[in-house]
């Protein structure tokens, strides 16, 4: 399964349809991370890909179609779970590691969050009593704080999982 990894759109249509060409439009879904719910619906709806999303602290009542995104969301694909979130409820602006916490205390296998605007891609080890985590934010797609638009790109298969960063 292929994954198109999108946060923090803020009214960038643009920069989400290219993310989407740019993979071929042959992802499986879009995992849309906050601040920009109505972009990724109206890039859904246009290119046929399902979405899975979450809403951001700009997000408040915003959805086309009267849906009520939450502020997390827990999916699993092909035996792999992932928690998305925002982040912004969950510390992420600091080191992560509530956030971090809270997807382990969850059963997480990623944890995905945007709200930073800045790329990110690590791995937690396992520790006594808690599982591996990888914790991925694909910066934003329209207004980075890192220096370049940017998205993120899963593939999953057979319980395995990449994840990496394409930049606009």
């Amino acid at each position: 399964m292929r994954f198109l990894i999108i946060s923090d759109s803020h009214g960038d249509i643009d920069a989400i349809s290219e993310a989407v060409r740019r993979r071929g439009g042959r992802d499986d879904g879009i995992l849309f991370l906050g601040d920009g719910i109505r972009d990724a619906e109206t890039v859904s709806m246009r290119e046929r890909i399902p979405l899975f999303a979450v809403s951001g602290n700009c997000d408040i009542g915003t959805s086309l179609f009267g849906e009520d995104y939450k502020t997390e969301l827990s999916v699993t694909f092909e035996g792999v779970r992932i928690l998305m979130l925002h982040g912004h409820l969950h510390g992420v602006s600091g080191d992560g590691l509530s956030a971090a916490d809270y997807a382990r205390f969850r059963d997480a296998d990623i944890l995905l969050f945007g709200h930073t605007h800045i790329k990110s891609d690590r791995g937690l080890p396992s520790e006594e009593d808690k599982k591996a985590l990888h914790i991925f934010n694909p910066g934003s797609i329209s207004r980075p704080r890192d220096g370049s638009a940017s998205f993120g790109t899963l593939e999953i298969k057979d319980g395995r999982f990449i994840l990496g960063h394409g930049i606009l």
